[in-house]
């Protein structure tokens, strides 16, 4: 009797070891438990957790970044090892990283800057004085860019009677313009105007990326890849400078 008593609770309990693994194998072919997963829930809402908390709580739709791919080996090492909750300051600083890394992602090659600093410049200008009126013989002096460097500037002067000039036949991404004012006007008084000539890639102006930048992240990547749209003049809407009249 006692003998089949003993074989009979051998066998329950084999019956409930093997439906807990059978149970334990199924939970883990149903739930997305993966590693990396694991980083991204551990991730606090940068917006609406204060500095001090480490509330696990879900991103916005619009905020949810993928913040394990941020991380390097060692850094994903210690999250799966130490199930460590980013902080804020932490996640600002992995929102900076994936910031470097888009930016870095969109700048030309050295073929697509080539083609760039190739883009013709049509510019058209006017230089006034603080009454609005056109200023005569004013210098101007033009430097363009090629590989980040400045070329030896051209000289001319608003010599016309409407104190109008062009800057004509060059080719370049950007140009710089300063214009220097002749007898009769404060000699402390000069204005430089930087103007972005080329127009960055298709590849770049279409990446997703590129488009999801804010409008500073924009302007900062126009002046290393170019603008939306390549430059060209409006003789009859010159850019004005102004100088200022003794």
């Amino acid at each position: 009797m006692k003998t089949k008593i003993i074989i009979g609770v051998v066998t329950l309990l084999s019956a409930g070891i093997l439906a807990w693994i059978f149970m334990k194998g199924k939970s883990l072919q149903t739930e997305p438990n993966t590693s990396l997963n694991r980083i991204n829930e551990l991730a606090v809402d940068v917006n609406n957790v204060p500095p001090s908390s480490s509330a696990r709580t879900s991103l916005p739709s619009e905020e949810k970044i993928d913040y394990a791919s941020l991380l390097n080996e060692k850094e994903k090492e210690h999250m799966i090892a130490t199930g460590h909750v980013f902080t804020k300051e932490e996640l600002e600083k992995l929102k900076r990283r994936k910031r470097a890394n888009t930016i870095q992602s969109l700048m030309p090659t050295m073929e697509e800057l080539k083609v760039m600093e190739e883009t013709p410049v049509e510019f058209y200008g006017q230089v006034l004085d603080q009454f609005d009126q056109p200023v005569v013989g004013a210098g101007i002096r033009c430097n363009w860019g090629v590989y980040g460097q400045r070329i030896v500037p051209i000289e001319t002067q608003s010599s016309s009677p409407d104190g109008r000039f062009e800057i004509l036949g060059l080719n370049a991404f950007s140009i710089s313009l300063s214009v220097y004012p002749p007898l009769g006007y404060d000699e402390q008084v000069h204005e430089f105007k930087e103007t972005l000539i080329a127009k960055a890639p298709d590849r770049i102006l279409e990446n997703a990326e590129y488009k999801k930048l804010s409008p500073e992240d924009k302007a900062f990547v126009a002046r290393k890849a170019g603008a939306d749209q390549a430059y060209k003049g409006d003789k009859t809407k010159p850019v004005i400078f102004r100088l200022k009249k003794l």
